[in-house]
């Protein structure tokens, strides 16, 4: 799952200039290019320039998507930076649906891949455009294009996915260098884990709408099956509302997922 931040411009800034890319601007450590992390920035309107400038090289270099909304730096507006971070916007719900997965690439092209995915019958289109940070482990090159990827790679993808066209707008590609099948059939088969707001429960079954997901849902919403049963990190199963922010670890079987643990974020 990516790790979710929100930050202020002064911040964002400090973390960028803070970055060393190295005299080839290669120099960053591996796992700068594994966090798959969206850093949810906030900024005045005066830095709105400078961050269009700034913000596709911190990306190619850091791996790290920025997601960024606008508001004023003072006073008590519903959509002014301090009201919004004293709302916790970590979990806006105007975010897209986001999806991590594995696949295997099935098919290239100079806009996209093809990949298949576990526990999704059909083909998943990936498109990438000149936003996408495709990251080779074998050499540990970056780029904004397909020209790294072939036919039979393994790959981690992070973005956002859209159910109705079975595709995802790639924000990271991670080309595994080792193409290691069986290290990827077992990480998906283990570990599913999956983020958003309740909008029905019945104390037993509950259906989110998804914002994140590290697998492929197939749909904006995803029925949850054996709430009352799980672990719950925070609160107990009768604390579960309409409205509220969850995060869910468990099995997946491409139609439901079976909640493990439960954390109430909000």
């Amino acid at each position: 799952m990516a790790n979710k931040l929100q930050i202020c411009t002064a911040v964002f800034f400090f973390f960028f200039h803070s970055v060393d890319v190295g005299a080839d601007g290669g120099g960053l450590d591996r796992h700068c290019y594994e966090t798959k992390a969206t850093l949810h920035v906030i900024s005045s309107g005066g830095f709105a320039a400078a961050l269009d400038s700034l913000i596709p090289g911190f990306t190619e270099h850091t791996g790290i998507a920025i997601d960024l909304s606008y508001g004023s730096s003072s006073g008590g507006a519903p959509d002014s930076i301090p009201e919004r971070l004293k709302r916790g916007e970590v979990n806006d719900d105007s975010r897209e649906h986001q999806a991590e997965l594995q696949g295997q690439v099935t098919a290239v092209y100079s806009d996209r891949i093809e990949i298949q995915s576990p526990n999704h019958a059909s083909t998943l289109t990936v498109n990438i455009g000149a936003g996408t940070v495709v990251y080779d482990e074998s050499d540990r090159s970056s780029r904004n294009n397909t020209s790294a990827i072939v036919v039979g790679d393994y790959v981690e993808i992070y973005g956002d996915y859209y159910a109705a066209t079975a595709s995802i707008a790639a924000a990271n590609v991670r080309i595994d260098s080792d193409n290691d099948s069986g290290e990827y059939r077992q990480d998906n088969d283990t570990y599913y884990e999956v983020e958003g707001r309740v909008v029905s429960y019945d104390g037993s079954t509950l259906v989110l709408d998804v914002r994140e997901a590290n697998f492929f849902p197939g749909a904006n919403t995803v029925t949850v099956s054996a709430v009352a049963n799980a672990s719950f990190q925070t609160g107990i199963a009768s604390d579960v509302s309409v409205g509220q922010w969850l995060e869910i670890n468990g099995q997946w079987d491409g139609q439901t997922f079976t909640a493990n643990y439960v954390e109430i974020e909000g």
